[in-house]
């Protein structure tokens, strides 16, 4: 008999983020209270905020591997020249 198992591939998350223009990096989400805990890498400090404003005004930031696709290097070389 073969062996039928499946293989999942997990899905990369998105951790960083830009919240007010500043870079934010998630650390724990509370669906039932409906608030978001945050790290701002800039200042160094946590910050508690509201899930449907973090929803609102977050924008993207960018993996390294796919600033390594955009600059057309490796990803390790990308760390070097940012």
């Amino acid at each position: 008999m073969s062996d039928n198992t499946l293989i999942y591939k997990a899905k990369r998350t998105k951790t960083l983020w830009f919240l007010n223009g500043e870079l934010v990096k998630k650390v724990h989400i509370s669906r039932a209270a409906g608030m978001i805990t945050l790290f701002n890498i800039n200042t160094r400090q946590r910050m508690l905020v509201p899930l449907a404003e973090f929803k609102k005004k977050r924008r993207r930031s960018y993996l390294v591997s796919e600033t390594a696709k955009l600059l057309n290097l490796h990803r390790k070389l990308s760390l070097i020249h940012i």
